[in-house]
């Protein structure tokens, strides 16, 4: 009897092997029948991208399922068994998308599939005063612009003027630079200042500290804006009032400099930023605001020097980025004017 059955036994395995049967079909395992495709699955010509793009949903879905199963640790992602590896693409044709079999996945085991939500940082307190001064000075010394890149910037913007101007000095001359061309442009203004900035700064001459940069009104506020943003400091601006009842030659009224909407602090020590300077008025009128209310200045930054070197403030160090020698002329003696030739102030 026992023989028998082994008999028995033997011969069915040799039929199985001669029929080859899979193992798979005789095993099931869930390692094997989740890389089965659905039967579903109908069949396309589609090239190897779409192709390979449908696979990755594919097992993508098959993830999905195997994190519901607790067959993938839900850390990492990892699976926790060997991955029997993915089906060949079929000889004849590519599958369409195939439809995602249902595995009766809870809710709540969806709901822990989903990415977790990452809530919005607090917002980080500002580091202290000295220490954004010292960051943004360290971050100028990185900086550095060439000669040849600042009257570039200066051609390309339209900034050069040739033609009969009335310089703010109510001198005459043939050469005019109109800053409010450079400056329209905000990038190239940001890097304009900073250049002049970080040639103030590595002269060693503005000292260890400062807490403001002024601006005289309307063509200085963007520069000082920009050179304060390189000092990371502070940045205001004074403007112009009637000066009483004051005229000119012309009937207008005469104006000056106040600071009518901020105040300045005394002790405290201040950069004077202007566009342009001729003579430089209104740049001492701004020193002597700032003066007056038992502040310091520090130095003084320009884009242009009108008067090639030739302005001064006392003790205060004058930093430009390009010095300029148009030729000049009293109205009296303007030979434009004498051939016919009115001037025009186009503004700085």
């Amino acid at each position: 009897m026992r023989l028998g059955l082994q008999i028995l036994i033997l011969v069915a395995l040799t039929v199985l092997l001669a029929l080859q049967i899979p193992r798979k079909a005789l095993f099931p395992h869930p390692r094997h029948l989740r890389r089965t495709p659905p039967p579903s699955v109908s069949y396309v010509e589609l090239d190897k991208d779409e192709y390979a793009n449908r696979m990755k949903l594919t097992r993508m879905a098959w993830q999905v399922r195997d994190r519901a199963a607790g067959r993938l640790d839900l850390e990492d992602g990892t699976p926790l068994a060997e991955e029997a590896p993915p089906p060949p693409p079929p000889a004849f044709g590519m599958p369409s998308a195939p439809s995602i079999p249902a595995v009766g996945i809870e809710p709540q085991a969806m709901a822990s599939l989903a990415p977790p939500s990452i809530a919005a940082p607090e917002a980080a307190p500002l580091p202290p005063l000295e220490d954004r001064r010292r960051d943004a000075l360290l971050d100028l010394s990185s900086y550095k612009m060439t000669e040849k890149q600042v009257l570039k910037y200066f051609a390309d913007t339209g900034a050069l003027l040739s033609g009969h101007f009335e310089l703010r000095s109510k001198l005459h001359s043939d050469r005019y630079f109109q800053c409010a061309n450079v400056l329209r442009y905000p990038r190239i203004a940001e890097k304009l200042c900073r250049e002049v900035t970080l040639r103030a700064v590595k002269s060693g001459k503005l000292g260890r500290r400062i807490d403001g940069v002024v601006s005289p009104a309307v063509g200085g506020i963007l520069v000082g804006h920009e050179v304060a943003r390189a000092l990371g400091v502070k940045c205001i601006f004074a403007e112009k009032v009637p000066d009483g009842d004051k005229k000119d030659a012309a009937g207008q009224p005469v104006t000056k400099l106040a600071m009518r909407r901020f105040s300045i602090k005394k002790g405290e020590r201040y950069v004077v930023a202007e566009d342009v300077v001729t003579k430089g008025g209104r740049v001492q009128e701004t020193i002597d605001l700032v003066k007056a209310a038992g502040a310091k200045v520090a130095g003084v930054v320009v884009l242009v020097d009108r008067s090639a070197g030739k302005v001064k403030f006392g003790r205060i160090p004058l930093f430009s980025l390009m010095q300029m020698t148009p030729t000049t002329w009293k109205p009296a003696e303007c030979p434009l004017c004498a051939n016919g030739s009115k001037p025009v102030h186009p503004g700085s």
